[in-house]
């Protein structure tokens, strides 16, 4: 999975606007991404994890935020339903198929720059959303 803030989980959990905020990174950085077909459902998938840990209503606004964004095709033949826990029928229906395109992705797709080469400024660098609110 390309990088993403460790502390992403942690301000999905804090709800509110910490929640909008992280929701608005991912989108920002990761929009053409999700998008895009195979890689953009494994980026997901990925993603959809993390937000679990912050309980049934995060990942409600996971999935009504984010499925409208994935490939329609693939969305219709994963039968995923925003309004339903997606990453289940997902686990339960096509793992394999996930999988693979989890494995193509990272061989091939995602190239993500060390974090000694980002430049300060970098919105992914590790700490984006302590510096964005302090905490």
């Amino acid at each position: 999975m390309k990088e993403i803030d460790p502390e992403f989980p942690a301000w999905v959990r804090a709800g509110g606007k910490k929640r909008e905020v992280a929701f608005d990174f991912v989108e920002e950085i990761y929009g053409n991404t999700l998008r895009s077909g195979e890689e953009g459902l494994a980026l997901y998938v990925d993603l959809l994890e993390k937000v679990r840990q912050a309980g049934p209503e995060a990942v409600r606004q996971y999935q009504q935020r984010f499925v409208p964004m994935l490939d329609p095709a693939l969305v219709k033949k994963l039968k995923i339903n925003p309004v339903n826990d997606a990453g289940d029928q997902v686990q339960r229906h096509e793992q394999q198929e996930v999988d693979s395109w989890r494995n193509v992705s990272d061989e091939s797709v995602w190239k993500a720059p060390i974090p000694e080469e980002r430049g300060s400024g970098d919105r992914r660098s590790k700490g984006f959303f302590r510096r964005l609110f302090g905490g």
